[in-house]
């Protein structure tokens, strides 16, 4: 579903043209036909792109989209403490010289504002998981999203992206398979009232 920049299929089908990539909208098609296919057989959606059975779900997952402190363990695996994001060494000598030297074996790290966080929670969880609860939010963050973004929301609403509630968002099929605009838009409206404040944070 996903072509990265660094197979050959995207060097060949975005570069070079050599083969022939499937549409936008044939990629939702190809979607909807598995989502579908899926549910018929008795599968759950847990995100919008992963189904299960017995309620098992991969926790490391749904914990990078929930934001939640994870460990890096291992040459370049990524980590979270706090507001800090890490990478370690992407080096295994170097990785191990630092452990042998009792020291941390960080290659770079990136830390977020308040605001950085909350903008990153919605990117991730709005399009990511299949149903966000409004609480969730709160907790974390200490007001409600829908309240500085009402018009979007109903918007959203209306074009039958997510279902008409206020308790959580809710993807419907169609916001499902256009998760990354229904995230994108909600960000880009958190961020534009978050950029008037009176510090004049900017993006």
């Amino acid at each position: 579903m996903k072509t990265y920049a660094n197979t050959n299929f995207f060097i060949k089908g975005v570069h070079g043209k050599q083969i022939e990539l499937p549409t936008a909208e044939r990629e939702a098609e190809f979607m909807e036909f598995a989502i579908d296919k899926l549910i018929d057989e008795g599968y759950d959606m847990w995100s919008t792109f992963a189904f299960t059975k017995d309620g098992s779900q991969s926790k490391y997952i749904e914990y990078t989209w929930r934001g939640e402190d994870m460990i890096a363990y291992g040459v370049s695996s990524f980590g979270k403490i706090d507001n800090v994001n890490y990478q370690n060494l992407n080096t295994t000598f170097l990785y191990y010289q630092r452990l042998k030297n009792k020291e941390m074996p960080i290659f770079r790290s990136y830390s977020l504002s308040a605001k950085d966080l909350i903008v990153k929670e919605l990117l991730l969880c709005a399009s990511r998981l299949f149903s966000y609860k409004k609480d969730e939010f709160i907790e974390k963050f200490g007001f409600d999203y829908f309240d500085l973004i009402p018009e979007l929301i109903t918007e959203l609403i209306s074009q039958a992206y997510i279902e008409d509630r206020y308790d959580e968002l809710v993807l419907t099929k169609k916001g499902i398979l256009y998760g990354d605009f229904v995230s994108k838009v909600i960000a880009d409206g958190v961020k534009t009232v978050l950029g008037k404040d009176k510090i004049g944070y900017t993006y």
